[in-house]
């Protein structure tokens, strides 16, 4: 049976990780808002209206992603009990490989598509420009690269990081405000962007790892982890991009079109995505885990 001392001990550990979890929600819902409030106050209301309808529609990411997390956080945190620290960092080079190829894939399809979506769904009208849709894209793709260090820290418990969430919301809307103040939209986008770099990208990641791994060491295996699939993801950008103009990708005028669009894309960029990625092994052996937990 458990002593009092040891109830005690459960009970404060409980209260504390509830309080820190309690933190994090509040961090998240400001920073999920305050590109909203501020679009709102720096532009008129018709930029409202454009700017939630694209992240009406990048939010299904968010959602879908979140969804999965939720449903492995149980199962990693149960391998991560009885492994050593070889086999932990092993499988951390695993999902945070796959999940930069996965946020390249999404971002790709996105870049090509969401126009056209937005359009059919909306009317032209409703349109942002390139150069945004860009900018909006690129938190995506950090929204995406991030859930491994929120699976990992999920199943380790590792919710000390409390001021992190409030800390990003805070730099969130400074940065934001600031930018809007000069270049509009551009400038809240691009605050978010800056506040997603350094506390989602670099102080959330060192934390944990540092947790897992020693203080010391956490800086030289989040490099390990996210350094080589970050340079094959931007390699694939960077090809797609300056040969957008030579790539066929038509104007999807009608749900068919898009359709038809969608199915062309993903393919393209599914094949080209997992080609460049197969070259590295840390994918190599997260696509043989699911092939022998599948057949």
């Amino acid at each position: 049976s458990i002593s009092d001392d040891e109830k005690t001990t459960l009970k404060n550990e409980l209260k504390i990780k509830i309080k820190n979890m309690f933190f994090h929600k509040i961090g998240g819902v400001l920073v999920l808002n305050t590109d909203y409030l501020l679009v709102s106050k720096f532009l008129n209301l018709s930029y409202v209206t454009i700017y939630g309808s694209y992240m009406m529609v990048f939010q299904v990411v968010t959602v879908l992603m979140s969804s999965f997390v939720n449903a492995i956080t149980a199962s990693v945190g149960n391998f991560l009990i009885n492994q050593n620290d070889d086999e932990v960092t092993s499988i951390a080079k695993q999902f945070n490989t796959v999940f930069i190829a996965l946020a390249t894939f999404i971002s790709l399809n996105m870049y090509f598509l969401v126009n056209d979506f937005i359009t059919n769904w909306i009317g032209e009208k409703f349109i942002l420009g390139n150069g945004i849709v860009i900018l909006m894209l690129v938190n995506v793709f950090i929204s995406v690269i991030r859930i491994p260090c929120d699976i990992f820290k999920n199943a380790t418990g590792f919710f000390g990081d409390v001021y992190y969430p409030l800390l990003e919301g805070g730099s969130n809307l400074f940065f934001s405000a600031l930018l809007a103040f000069y270049i509009g939209l551009p400038g809240i986008i691009i605050g978010t962007i800056i506040s997603n770099v350094l506390i989602t990208l670099i102080a959330k990641p060192l934390y944990l790892y540092g947790k897992m791994f020693g203080r010391f060491n956490a800086l030289k295996k989040y490099l390990s982890f996210v350094l080589k699939p970050l340079i094959f993801s931007f390699v694939i950008f960077a090809v797609f991009y300056f040969a957008r103009e030579q790539i066929i990708f038509f104007k999807a005028s009608n749900w068919f079109d898009f359709m038809s669009k969608l199915t062309i894309v993903s393919l393209v960029s599914m094949i080209i995505v997992f080609a460049v990625f197969y070259a590295d092994a840390n994918f190599r052996s997260f696509v043989k885990r699911i092939l022998r937990v599948v057949f």
